[in-house]
């Protein structure tokens, strides 16, 4: 029996040894190894939304992708999909129109968000799952799903088909990827913006918001029509909600307007058809809808500042940072500030004032410094991570000011805009533009600045001084995360 179990254990080391060098069946197949222990959602409508083997299934998306067009030349990535759920004769070509954008981009992290049509359920509930598995293999879960304030039952998620349809599109067109899926019950205004708070502190460079949603149900061919392209209008101007848009995943949409409008996402209509379209049975219709969201330069904003407080409270609570995929605008060499507030009142702010290295390692640093070497306030203290708002400020390039005079000087400084830095000799002290709003009038501005560096109030006038300007790029907490504190 002994020799029988050894046999059997090197036939099966040699068999993953055999798929590990083939590098897998699947586009998708995960690296690591699958334990006897793993949760694994079997297919629930293999075989009656789309087909159940994996060679057909697997033409059949090729021929639901072929021909398709990337309809935009942007620059920008997409960064959130709305696209349909019903079965692939029906809804198919809208899909495949949609998944043809991404086609080839890196994506490592799938968040999905889809409708419950299995159960009744009030807020949202994350998948119990470790792997969802369809005819071309196995998806891996995220364990970040653990970041998500939510409930798992596993009686909404067995059978829903709104998550399942959107596998096979995206281990077609993205290869390795792990998915966080969430069922979205009916959400108040309050559970909305917590959900968008939670999936923006989970968005990094290689993460898509996937939202699974048809729209109105059951309508004839010319009223679904008209309540579609309302829909359709209100989601591109980022104003969906329940009371203007008829679809089952309306309150999915609803946190994406959310997102959208805090990182200025941009919305574009890739097509719309209604089942009607595709059956020619015009009665009872259902509305398919396919919209990519791309990327601003905000989102980047709101990766900077959950990277200040991370990188804060890595230090203080002793714990390693997770790993962001970092987006390529923030390796160039910039400089930062971080400043802190608490109640309204600074509570630190140290940064650089010319590149020194990659934007990310400065606000990594600067945020630290900030928490607990700044020589003006005692370190921050584990209490106050939940009542302190984090503000970074990207600079430009300072510029030395030209200028005969100091009526000259004030003549060309910018309230509200410029940065200022006074140098004499070996005194140095900067303003931020923020601090206008405190110090509105120029030369009370310039009397706080030289006495910050230690200099008499009126150093501003010296014939020698040195005077440098910038502008910044600001980013806050209370622009991105609305529920800050919790």
């Amino acid at each position: 029996m002994r020799c029988l179990m050894v046999s059997v254990i090197l036939l099966l080391s040699f068999l993953s040894l055999c798929i590990s060098e083939r590098g897998g069946e699947s586009a998708n197949q995960t690296r690591e190894v699958i334990s006897m222990e793993a949760k694994i959602r079997k297919p629930a409508v293999a075989g009656y939304f789309y087909p159940g083997d994996k060679e057909t299934l697997e033409r059949y998306l090729d021929e639901l992708l072929h021909g398709k067009e990337k309809i935009s030349k942007k620059k920008n990535k997409i960064r959130a999909i709305i696209v349909p759920h019903a079965g692939y004769k029906y809804s198919g070509e809208v899909a495949a129109s949609v998944y043809k954008q991404i086609e080839g981009e890196e994506y490592d992290k799938v968040i999905i968000l889809c409708p419950n049509h299995t159960g009744p359920l009030r807020g949202i509930s994350i998948s119990p799952y470790d792997y969802y598995e369809t005819p071309l293999g196995k998806v891996p879960v995220s364990k970040d799903k653990v970041y998500f304030s939510g409930d798992s039952i596993e009686s909404l998620h067995i059978k829903e088909h709104a998550i399942e349809v959107q596998l096979p599109f995206l281990q077609k067109v993205l290869g390795d990827f792990e998915i966080i899926p969430i069922i979205v019950g009916k959400l108040s205004g309050r559970e909305i913006s917590l959900l968008a708070d939670e999936i923006i502190r989970e968005l990094d460079y290689k993460t898509l918001l996937v939202i699974s949603t048809d729209l109105s149900h059951y309508h004839q061919y010319e009223e679904a029509r008209r309540l579609d392209l309302s829909c359709i209008d209100h989601i591109l101007k980022l104003e969906a909600n329940p009371s203007n848009c008829e679809a089952c995943g309306i309150y999915s949409i609803t946190v994406l307007m959310e997102i959208a409008r805090r990182l200025n996402w941009t919305p574009e209509l890739v097509e719309y058809k209604n089942s009607g379209d595709v059956t020619g049975n015009k009665s009872r219709v259902v509305g398919y809808a396919g919209i990519v969201f791309y990327q601003s330069d905000d989102e980047i904003g709101a990766f900077l500042v959950k990277l200040a407080r991370e990188s804060i409270e890595s230090s203080l609570l002793g714990k390693e940072m997770r790993s962001w995929s970092i987006y390529p605008e923030i390796k160039e060499k910039r400089a930062a500030f971080v400043t802190i507030e608490k109640n309204g009142e600074l509570r630190g702010c140290i940064g650089h004032l010319w590149p020194k290295e990659a934007l990310y390692l400065s606000v990594i640093e600067n945020a630290r410094n900030a928490a607990f070497r700044d020589p003006r306030f005692p370190p921050l203290r584990r209490e106050e991570l939940k009542e302190i708002e984090i503000e970074v400020s990207v600079l430009d390039v300072p510029e030395k000011m030209s200028f005969e005079g100091w009526k000259d000087l004030l003549s060309k400084i910018e309230e509200g805009k410029d940065g200022i830095i006074l140098v004499y000799g070996s005194r140095r002290a900067t303003f931020l533009p923020q601090v206008w709003e405190k110090l509105p009038e120029k030369t009370l501005f310039l009397e706080r600045l030289c006495l910050k560096a230690g200099l008499p109030k009126d150093c501003w006038k010296w014939n020698d001084i040195e005077v440098y300007r910038y502008r910044v790029k600001a980013y806050s907490e209370r622009d991105y995360f609305k529920e800050v504190n919790h």
